[in-house]
């Protein structure tokens, strides 16, 4: 995407799309970047990319400027270890 925009490629984003499906051999790092929001992205039997743009919510109104939560009151914090498989 960088140097699409340096070198002024003009590439499209399906152009994109199918340039990082060629290396990476999935879409599913480049399609968020190009599209934002939630995104799922898969390759089809063809090969082709598949890409499908997920409705999110609008943002929640806070007209009175109040402090968001970002965990439950009662939630507690617990150490996790993560196990190599």
């Amino acid at each position: 995407m960088l140097a699409n925009e340096v070198m002024g490629l003009r590439l499209t984003n399906q152009e994109l799309i199918d340039a990082a499906l060629e290396m990476e051999n999935h879409p599913d790092n480049i399609s968020p970047a190009l599209y934002g929001g939630a995104v799922a992205s898969g390759v089809g039997e063809d090969g082709k990319s598949l890409i499908w743009l997920l409705p999110t919510p609008p943002p929640t109104p806070n007209p009175l400027n109040l402090p968001k939560r970002r965990t439950p009151p009662n939630f507690q914090h617990i150490d996790m270890h993560l196990v190599p498989i």
